[in-house]
């Protein structure tokens, strides 16, 4: 579904019609014969509930094991805004 984004007449580079803009696809795929599609407004919602949750609970550190999945991208984007990501 496409989306439409506003644009502020006079900005400088826009022009004053909006601009259509299609959202990307998120997939797992297992193997050769299984694809599953994520939705991203699902995944947008996770990340920001534990984003706040850790938050919230005033968290320093995060301690995460999990496979190359969803769920791991779900933790490691949720700690972005906390500073949690340690390399």
């Amino acid at each position: 579904m496409p989306l439409e984004i506003p644009v502020v007449p006079g900005q400088a580079g826009q022009k004053e019609e909006a601009k259509e803009v299609r959202k990307g696809a998120i997939f797992t795929v297992l193997g050769k014969e299984k694809v599953i599609q994520h939705d991203v407004d699902s995944l947008t919602k996770d990340i920001v509930a534990i984003g706040a949750a850790l938050k919230e609970r005033g968290s320093k550190r995060v301690a995460v094991y999990l496979p190359n999945s969803v769920e791991l991208l779900s933790i490691v984007f949720g700690t972005f805004p906390l500073s949690l990501v340690h390399q």
